[in-house]
């Protein structure tokens, strides 16, 4: 199926869905003003200590409880603007990770980044068994070091997706910035289009699925697998990483 294809599907299924409602319960009122109490804190701390602190504020806030679909109604309602991109991308995945652990959720979970107020970076950040859903654009860094589960993003995302990604997949409908699987070291990315670059940098092992164009691939890499289902500007020189154009094994 056309990524086009399933990409208006998805669209439609969720704007069906109990999750497009904005008549929202209290519980989404209260991971708001949660967010907005701790904000200034989790601004001022270093970028890999943020989910660690927020992990301990769900886990000492006993009195929160909400549910699946509350976490999308959260990324429709909070102000994206007005927030830094990482410490929101931070949250959201620590609201999904956080119910995850505690319910086991198979079904996935629905996100949505509104691009008239700005994307959110490090999304996904250590991801670890849910399978989520993002519809919109991600900004950088989106499932660094991402263990296990699986993300399918409805957009276009940033620099460095996947990068020192430990296993997991990350499906991507659209184009993606430079450096994909940055060092990557198990799993597999899908996506769209490569138009900047960089792809599987220095990766070590897993496999990165290019469906049409990338600029460039492979550079310094030691492992893993690269497809490139279209046409490839520059392949990178020295590289251990199995590269396939076209079908046809180049390296």
């Amino acid at each position: 199926m056309k990524i086009e294809n399933i990409i208006k599907e998805e669209y439609s299924e969720s704007e069906s869905s109990e999750v497009k409602k904005i008549n929202y319960s209290s519980s989404v009122s209260d991971l708001i003003s949660l967010f907005e109490e701790k904000y200034e804190k989790l601004r001022h701390t270093i970028i890999e200590e943020i989910s660690l602190r927020i992990e301990e504020i769900f886990e000492t806030e006993k009195s929160i409880s909400y549910h699946q679909e509350d976490i999308s109604l959260f990324s429709q309602t909070v102000q994206q603007e007005s927030f830094d991109h990482i410490v929101l991308g931070s949250f959201l995945t620590e609201l999904v990770q956080f119910h995850y652990k505690k319910n086991q959720t198979k079904e996935p979970y629905v996100v949505f980044s509104d691009d008239s107020k700005g994307t959110f970076s490090s999304f996904g950040f250590k991801l670890n068994g849910p399978h989520i859903k993002l519809f919109g654009n991600s900004g950088d860094s989106l499932c660094r070091k991402m263990i296990s589960g699986k993300i399918e993003v409805y957009g276009n995302v940033g620099n460095i997706c996947g990068g020192f990604m430990e296993g997991g997949e990350i499906a991507i409908f659209g184009n993606t910035g430079r450096l994909l699987g940055y060092r990557m070291k198990e799993g597999i990315i899908r996506a769209r289009s490569a138009p900047k670059g960089l792809v599987g940098f220095e990766m070590e092992n897993g496999e990165i699925i290019i469906e049409e164009d990338a600029l460039s691939i492979g550079s310094r890499g030691t492992g893993g697998i690269i497809r490139i289902g279209g046409n490839c500007e520059t392949i990178g020189s020295p590289t251990k990483t199995t590269i396939y154009v076209k079908g046809e094994i180049i390296k």
